[in-house]
């Protein structure tokens, strides 16, 4: 007969006796009457605060450090593969840490053993304290932090338990120093804070005149490319207007060549046709004239040609009635004429009228005026 033994997952319950040590984790065992005993460990978070009075740093200067720590009972670890190399991520049970525990503080109470945790650590933080100015307290509470987490590994890892965190709750003095610290801090603080809040200020206000510069030179671009589209525009207003003139005037100088060419020619042609009237009117006048003029010679050749025949009858009678001996009246030494000889000297008719016609150049002159 016995009792059976049940754990939660945060603590372990440790079975000795007849059957030798057995470890129970979130399980159930079974513990035998008179033969057998039964120990339980918390394996959960212990926080424990650690306080260091009085302490001296390493200028002589007596500060009280405030810490707090997180300790725990190392029952979980890495588990090994082959060749012994630790497998990241897959944790087992570490029952050799824990019964390295058992072996310290077995058959103590919780308060006991975070007492004797404590102990050690307030060593170590006042040990770490000697080493370190207060500037450096002040100023890097990281560093000392991590020197805390190094000096303490070995010493709770000898006991079975690990540091999981430690942080730096307070640190004071009785003397002022760290006051003096904080207002010189405070004051660099503040004066930081005032350059910064100036400089910030400055860079404002640079960026402010810098964006309103930008405007303003954005804005003269924008109007000098609007001005410079604008007469641009009028240019090109003004060069069409140009070439319209030009093109209204060549077209009125076309206009007015034509209308010149027309009246002209008109001109020209109303002379032309005057001047065939007035030619025609010559024509007909000198063809008037003309034949004037050759009527009027006609009609005299006519009457001389007829007075001539009458006279060369007469000649001819009287010559062939007269005498036999007839000679030139040009002849010299001649025998006395007839007397009719003489008459007919005396009546021979000048030789103009003996070949009266129509002159040669009246008659030419006549076709060039006609024809």
């Amino acid at each position: 007969m016995g009792n059976i033994i049940t754990t939660t997952p945060h603590e372990v319950a440790i079975i000795s006796g007849c059957r030798g040590t057995r470890m129970v984790i979130g399980g159930c065992g079974l513990q035998i009457w008179g033969l057998e005993t039964c120990e339980r460990m918390f394996l959960g978070l212990m926080t424990i605060t650690i306080e260091s009075q009085e302490a001296e740093t390493a200028q002589g200067v007596r500060v009280s450090c405030k810490g707090v720590a997180q300790i725990r009972l190392k029952s979980l670890k890495e588990s090994q593969g082959a060749g012994g190399a630790a497998v990241a991520g897959d944790f087992v049970h570490d029952f050799e840490s824990i019964q390295l525990a058992l072996t310290h503080f077995g058959g103590e109470t919780d308060d006991s053993i975070r007492d004797s945790i404590r102990i050690t650590l307030e060593g170590h933080q006042r040990q770490i304290l000697g080493t370190l100015t207060v500037e450096q307290l002040f100023k890097d509470r990281e560093t000392f932090n991590e020197r805390v987490r190094e000096f303490v590994h070995d010493d709770l890892n000898g006991m079975g338990y690990e540091l999981v965190s430690y942080t730096i709750a307070n640190i004071e003095d009785a003397e002022g120093y760290l006051e003096s610290l904080g207002q010189t801090q405070t004051e660099v603080v503040k004066r930081q804070a005032a350059e910064g809040e100036s400089r910030n200020e400055a860079e404002a206000r640079k960026k402010v005149a810098q964006f309103d510069a930008d405007a303003e030179m954005s804005t003269a671009e924008s109007q000098r490319v609007a001005h410079v589209a604008v007469n641009q525009g009028k240019q090109a207003q003004a060069e069409s207007d140009r070439d319209l003139s030009m093109l209204q005037q060549s077209f009125t100088k076309q206009v007015g060549s034509a209308q010149a060419a027309a009246k002209a020619a008109g001109e020209i042609e109303a002379e032309r046709q005057q001047q065939q009237v007035v030619k025609e009117k010559m024509q007909q006048y000198t063809f008037s004239s003309v034949f004037s003029i050759v009527t009027r010679h006609s009609t005299c050749t006519r009457a001389l040609t007829c007075e001539n025949v009458c006279q060369g009858a007469l000649w001819k009678r009287r010559f062939n009635s007269g005498s036999q001996t007839f000679r030139s009246p040009s002849s010299r030494g001649s025998p006395r004429a007839h007397p009719w000889l003489s008459s007919w000297r005396r009546e021979t008719p000048p030789r103009s009228y003996a070949s009266a016609r129509p002159q040669a150049h009246i008659l030419k002159s006549f076709e060039k005026i006609v024809f």
